[in-house]
């Protein structure tokens, strides 16, 4: 880095001591490109796109911060100072709503460092009896925990779903979680439940956005089996004193990588940026 800013510098000054000599003599196409190699020299490969795994830089490296659902409506928050906020779309299963999504929205807005996230609830629940096709179509998708449609087409819409609501209630989040635990209702099939999340996180995707998976290696192999999410982790279970060791590989539960871990503080979910 340094380096490049000597070669910008040198650059720099030579155009000082010639710009009125050879201004006129100089294609205003070649003094833009020279403009641009200063540009590229200092900033060297921050210029560069980050792959879809690397943490985006609105996380602060081992900053908290707290996630907030319907669990919390009509109650107390969070308080400040906090790094950052996430907030529950669905109301705890896919097909329901957080009713309290705009007021927890804008209290994710006071976080200090990192615009909020959101996170989706999903499950597959139990399908028709055997014999009955899944023949349902969006948007009727689930009724009486049932799954009325394929496993991939109930992922895809209940992550649209979440989508449409949260535009509805003017939230805006680039980074979505989606949260996949045995509490929910899962088939027997892990191959049919990781289809469902694969739908939901190609919908998130379709719509530019970041998808993660909140999770933990034990709950993912009961729900999906040896499948690979080949997405960012959330990686619940973490120690309140020691929140950092579940950044290890040793929690993960696919091929991406570790961005956060929750952990108990006080009465809260906490948040380690890995």
């Amino acid at each position: 880095m340094r380096r490049a800013r000597a070669i910008a510098g040198g650059i720099a000054g030579w155009m000082r001591r010639h710009w009125k000599a050879e201004v006129a003599g100089v294609p205003i196409v070649l003094l833009a490109a020279l403009t641009g190699v200063i540009l590229v020299a200092a900033s060297g490969t921050s210029q560069l796109r980050p792959t879809r795994n690397d943490l985006p830089a609105a996380f602060r490296g081992r900053a908290t911060g707290f996630d907030i659902s319907w669990p919390q409506c009509g109650y107390e928050y969070p308080t400040a100072p906090y790094s950052f906020g996430i907030i529950g779309v669905t109301g705890g299963r896919p097909y329901t709503q957080n009713p309290c999504l705009r007021e927890e929205y804008i209290w994710a807005l006071d976080a200090v460092d990192t615009a909020p996230s959101v996170y989706m609830n999903l499950d597959f629940p139990t399908p028709p009896p055997t014999g009955q096709s899944l023949t349902g179509s969006p948007p009727a998708c689930r009724r009486d925990g049932v799954a009325l449609c394929p496993p991939y087409t109930y992922g895809y819409e209940a992550a649209r779903q979440a989508i449409a609501y949260a535009e509805a209630r003017g939230v805006t989040a680039h980074v979505w979680w989606l949260d996949t635990e045995t509490e929910n209702a899962w088939s027997d099939d892990v191959n049919a439940n990781f289809q469902a999340i694969r739908g939901a996180l190609t919908a998130l995707r379709d719509h530019g956005l970041t998808a993660g998976v909140y999770s933990t290696r034990y709950q993912w192999r009961q729900i999906a089996g040896a499948n690979d999410p080949k997405a960012p982790m959330w990686v619940a279970g973490a120690t309140g004193e020691n929140p950092h060791t579940s950044c290890s590989p040793l929690f993960a539960f696919g091929s991406g990588k570790i961005w956060l871990t929750q952990f108990p503080n006080g009465n809260f979910d906490g948040d380690y940026v890995c």
